[in-house]
């Protein structure tokens, strides 16, 4: 439950600031944003209750690239098709993507190394 509340207090904290730099280079908050946010704490939700079970030295090395891997791949699709679909607001949604990605992946990542301290 602990992992969960994290995850869900990292969430609300990217939003809100998400929202402030949004107001600050004075773009526009579309509904867009939020679901990138979605899609994010999903994957992350994820990553924390299945891939973080079996911990497994050789099962969880390949699971966990594969995952990162997979989680790349889908997200550079999904920038790939707003682009071509939706281009006037590509610039704030990029930013607030790539933003979103990597702060959730070191999110990731910081979790796994505390993890493995144990």
């Amino acid at each position: 439950m602990g992992r969960l509340i994290s995850l869900i207090a990292f969430t609300l904290a990217m939003i809100a600031a998400n929202y402030f730099i949004f107001d600050f280079l004075e773009w526009e908050f579309r509904w867009i944003v939020p679901v990138v946010y979605t899609y994010m704490f999903g994957l992350s939700a994820f990553f924390e209750f299945s891939l973080m079970r079996d911990i497994e030295a050789k099962k969880f090395v390949t699971k966990y690239m594969a995952f990162s891997g997979g989680k790349l791949i889908l997200s550079m699709f999904i920038l790939l098709i707003y682009a071509y679909f939706n281009r006037d607001y590509l610039r704030p949604f990029a930013a607030s993507f790539l933003l979103v990605y990597f702060s959730f992946t070191t999110f990731e990542i910081i979790r796994l190394l505390r993890f493995f301290k144990k």
